[in-house]
C-alpha cells in the first residue's frame, strides 16, 4: 500500500499489529472454550499472544524511531530543493525515492 501521509502509514502498521493482537486473545479465549480436545492449540495460541504482547512495546518504539527518522529525512530534502536543487537530486541524495 502507498500512502504520502508517513504518519498514516506508520499508525496502520500500529493498528494492524494492534489487530493481530485482538485476534490472537480471541481465539485463545474461544479454543480454551470450545476445543477441549485439542490442548495443544490452546497453548500455542496462549504462547503466540504472550509473544506478541512482549513484541508491542518495541514495535511501538521502532515506529515512532522510524517516523521521526523520516521527517528528518523529507525535511532534509526540502532544505536542498528550497536552495534550488531538482527534486530528483535532493531525493538521490538523501537515498531514498519518495514519490
Amino acid at each position: 500500500m502507498r500512502m504520502d501521509n508517513l504518519l498514516a502509514r506508520v499508525s496502520m502498521i500500529g493498528l494492524g499489529y494492534l489487530l493481530l493482537i485482538a485476534v490472537t486473545f480471541i481465539s485463545w479465549n474461544m479454543a480454551s472454550d470450545f476445543l477441549m480436545s485439542a490442548p495443544f492449540l490452546v497453548a500455542m495460541l496462549r504462547i503466540l499472544f504472550f509473544v506478541l504482547m512482549a513484541g508491542l512495546f518495541p514495535l511501538l518504539l521502532g515506529g515512532f524511531a522510524w517516523y521521526f527518522f523520516m521527517l528528518f529525512k523529507i525535511n532534509e530534502i526540502q532544505r536542498l530543493m528550497n536552495k534550488g536543487m531538482s527534486e530528483y537530486e535532493a531525493e538521490r541524495r538523501q537515498g531514498r525515492k519518495y514519490k
